[in-house]
């Protein structure tokens, strides 16, 4: 991945008009599956964000233009993720909060923050705000946690994630969270309900342009994911499956990487007929793409400015996602919004946050998690039916408009950002 990609940032003259400064923190930054946040990062215009992570990777394609980026974190995401853990532990004990930092990333965060004089924290993911917690509450400064989705499901089996997070979620400035199915997890772990913001990551709505394509007799599905157990992918390929058997001119595009590749590809060997030709693409002069698996295409990782053209020459998007083996559930489906945006009528599963994204019979199809006959009926029901396409396809975008645009949650972000300033001046108590 080198493209570059060209979202617009706000105009520098409005960025020197701030004067309060936002640290965002996270494990990583510049990672492709978390695009939402550089969107964010770039996005703000009343706060002057800094980010501190452990590290920024993809500096090409996720550029940040002058914005302060400082590695200060240690260890990686993961902060239980090794033998260092048990020395944490030890010393975070009588606080209960056993993903505090400690000893030399401590005082290296102290030390930077007392030049730097932040003003608020925006602490990307559950973890992340335990992590910062102490440093928060030594320099008096408001600290807002911002959940995505593992972090309030499947970490939760971590007894020591969850206990120190019963514990001091209510020392938390405020919580954002994803999805409904969050706030719900949220609530019960004892956050005061004015404290709990829905706010979805959202998707720049203006550079996704509703699709504008003839009709060639192909029908193009689109899955666009990390290859991960929750993403349920292979449950679309089993679907597709059935879909082939009666559409011969169906195609399966699969945009993304990750650990199921393989398996993904050999299911593919198993169920699929494999086929010779090439996809319409080719045949109509477009990009040339794997052809080894028939009528079902893995494209691996992309740019998004490619995954937005991929988007705009397909029919249907698909997103089964599953609660995992391990409780993982989505939050929310960033590429569910890009879809939407796009003018593609969504088949999603009831699963976490889809269920607030695509409206049943509206927008989109929804069927069960795990339910191969239902997920191949709903792509047949659509793929045979141009004007239900147009017609749900339509009212997706028009919703994402209204309620996903990426400038309006940053907006509402920011909104939270400030009263949390307002509520706990700097230095003072809650």
């Amino acid at each position: 991945m080198t493209a570059m990609l060209s979202e617009p940032r706000p105009p520098d003259a409005a960025a020197t008009r701030v004067a309060a400064v936002a640290w965002v923190v996270a494990p990583h930054f510049g990672a492709a599956s978390e695009v939402w946040m550089w969107r964010q990062v770039r996005g703000m215009t009343r706060l002057r964000p800094r980010v501190i992570c452990a590290r920024y990777q993809n500096r090409e394609v996720y550029p940040l233009d002058g914005i302060e980026v400082n590695e200060l974190l240690i260890n990686g995401a993961d902060p239980d993720a090794d033998w260092r853990r048990w020395p944490r532990r030890l010393r975070n004990a009588w606080a209960g909060n056993f993903f505090a930092s400690t000893g030399g990333e401590r005082r290296g965060l102290l030390a930077h923050a007392r030049t730097n004089s932040p003003d608020v924290l925006l602490c990307h993911f559950g973890h992340t705000a335990l992590r910062m917690l102490p440093v928060a509450r030594r320099l008096g400064l408001p600290l807002v946690a911002h959940f995505h989705g593992m972090d309030l499901s499947s970490m939760l089996q971590n007894r020591w994630y969850r206990r120190s997070l019963e514990r001091h979620i209510t020392g938390f400035d405020a919580v954002v969270v994803v999805g409904s199915r969050q706030r719900e997890v949220a609530l019960n772990l004892g956050t005061k309900p004015d404290r709990v913001h829905q706010i979805p990551c959202g998707v720049p709505t203006d550079e996704f342009t509703p699709r504008r394509r003839l009709d060639d007799g192909t029908i193009r599905i689109a899955v666009v994911s990390r290859l991960v157990e929750v993403k349920g992918v292979g449950f679309v390929v089993r679907a597709f499956a059935r879909v082939a058997e009666q559409l011969p001119n169906a195609e399966l595009h699969v945009i993304g990487d990750g650990p199921l590749l393989e398996p993904l590809k050999a299911l593919v060997t198993s169920l699929v007929t494999r086929a010779s030709r090439p996809c319409a693409s080719e045949r109509t002069g477009g990009a040339p793409v794997p052809r080894e698996f028939g009528n079902v295409f893995f494209h691996r990782e992309l740019p998004n400015s490619e995954v937005r053209s991929r988007l705009a020459g397909c029919d249907i998007f698909v997103q089964h996602s599953i609660t995992g083996s391990d409780g993982a559930c989505e939050g929310f489906g960033v590429t569910v919004a890009e879809a939407a945006a796009t003018g593609l009528p969504v088949v999603g599963t009831r699963s976490g946050g889809i269920a607030d994204q695509v409206v049943h019979e509206q927008t989109g199809l929804l069927v069960e998690e795990r339910d191969v006959e239902g997920t191949a009926a709903a792509i047949l029901r659509l793929a045979r039916d141009p004007a239900l396409r147009r017609r749900l396809g339509e009212a997706g975008r028009r919703r994402t408009v209204e309620l996903f645009d990426t400038r309006r949650q940053i907006q509402r972000l920011e909104d939270v950002l400030l009263e949390a300033m307002a509520a706990r001046p700097k230095g003072g108590a809650a």
